[in-house]
């Protein structure tokens, strides 16, 4: 369970410096896994034992963690978690892309704040990328999603 704690702990750290908000994030042991929770909802999982290591991620991510080239997964046998396995602790960094997409998916989740695009939607679509400046405004946007899974609707990029 110490070891669990140091990987949330790593994990928390990441998105600390991704978000200023970042307290919405909690821990629970339970018998198996320790789950880890954003915005009260668990999309991660830590198993930490003598050889190795791993994060489950909810399956959903599957197409994210082909996109960012992370080999080292293994369906559990749970079929709604993906595990990434890791023998050093630093090699969580690795996946940080991951865990903030995920802390990402799940606040706009539980966002009360939700909307479709906003006035930069061209010129988002011109740099594939959400350009807006305000973090809190901009998780909100559902384009967002689109652009970043690389559906351009709109602009010299659009399919």
């Amino acid at each position: 369970m110490e070891k669990e704690l140091e990987i949330y702990q790593v994990i928390c750290s990441m998105l600390s410096n991704e978000d200023e908000d970042y307290k919405n994030i909690s821990i629970e042991h339970k018998k198996t896994y320790t789950n880890i929770y954003f915005f009260d909802s668990c999309y991660l999982r830590v198993k930490a034992l003598r050889k190795t290591n791993y994060i489950s991620v909810y399956k959903i991510f599957k197409k994210s963690l082909k996109q960012l080239e992370i080999n080292s997964i293994k369906k559990s046998q749970n079929n709604n978690w993906i595990n990434i396995y890791f023998d050093d602790l630093q090699e969580i960094h690795n996946l940080k892309d991951l865990i903030v997409e995920i802390y990402n998916y799940v606040y706009m989740k539980s966002s009360k704040d939700v909307f479709g695009c906003c006035h930069l939607y061209v010129e988002c679509s011109d740099a594939k990328k959400c350009i807006h400046t305000d973090r809190n405004f901009y998780r909100n946007c559902q384009y967002r999603t689109n652009l970043i899974n690389g559906k351009i609707f709109y602009g010299k990029n659009a399919i």
